[in-house]
């Protein structure tokens, strides 16, 4: 064997033992180089390559495919108070496009805290403004209103009794003739029964009183619900429990 051969058979072991060059990961020079649905951009495998590649609602950045910023399809895809337009989110210009109905200062006021669509809505010392619930203004300590006569329930009703309705007519006219001013419909009970039975005891008797003065044209928006419960009875026997369980009306 000449050394000539020799030479020429050690380089061809050499190549058997290392093999041909293999490509590196990821590189490509062409898309069919890379796995289904990359492109192959600049010798590398990627995502995308235009936004076209990526499809609706989203964009090619640095051969990733990355949600274009602000794009919805649905509200539920946009942050809370702000509406899904024209596949953007944007905040809103009238209450119809709120699904609460209420559009306050470009935002839906169910994305707020403490948002309501009435007092009722609202804690017992909150009013329901503009959508949301702030705190109540301090009972009204003008000019003598006419007088709203108490009215009183029987045991464990919220039924307004007969002998009542003339009394709660009186008032829903004096309620009529005072413009603007809110009246908190304060429910009472007697101490017996547990806290929370009697709190919503309280609650129905208002409500009851709310309802009787809605039928006779006083609007709902003037009237807030004050469930008390047992909260301020004062009676120790039956005559005096009477006076417990009561709706009282002030005056806001």
């Amino acid at each position: 064997m000449t050394r000539f051969t020799l030479i020429l058979g050690l380089v061809a072991m050499s190549f058997s033992l290392s093999g041909c060059p293999t490509k590196k990961p990821g590189s490509c020079t062409k898309d069919s180089d890379c796995k289904k649905g990359e492109k192959c951009v600049n010798g590398k495998c990627q995502q995308c390559a235009t936004d076209k590649d990526c499809g609706p609602g989203k964009q090619c950045i640095n051969g990733v495919c990355r949600k274009k910023a602000g794009y919805c399809d649905t509200n539920a895809d946009c942050p809370k108070g702000k509406i899904c337009k024209e596949h953007t989110c944007q905040g809103c210009a009238k209450d119809t496009e709120c699904p609460s109905g209420k559009c306050v200062k470009g935002l839906c006021a169910e994305a707020m805290s403490g948002s309501c669509k009435q007092d009722d809505d609202c804690k017992d010392e909150e009013v329901c403004k503009d959508g949301r619930c702030v705190a109540a203004p301090k009972p009204y300590g003008g000019p003598n209103l006419c007088a709203l006569a108490t009215v009183y329930f029987g045991f464990n009703k919220a039924v307004v009794r007969r002998q009542d309705q003339k009394s709660l007519e009186a008032n829903a006219k004096c309620i009529l003739s005072v413009k603007e001013r809110k009246i908190h419909l304060n429910g009472h009970c007697d101490p017996r029964g547990t806290e929370e039975y009697n709190l919503a005891l309280s609650n129905q008797r208002a409500q009851a009183v709310k309802r009787y003065l809605m039928s006779l044209g006083v609007p709902a928006s003037r009237l807030h619900i004050v469930p008390k419960g047992e909260l301020e009875a004062t009676g120790t026997n039956e005559e005096s429990w009477l006076k417990d369980r009561k709706v009282e009306f002030v005056w806001y």
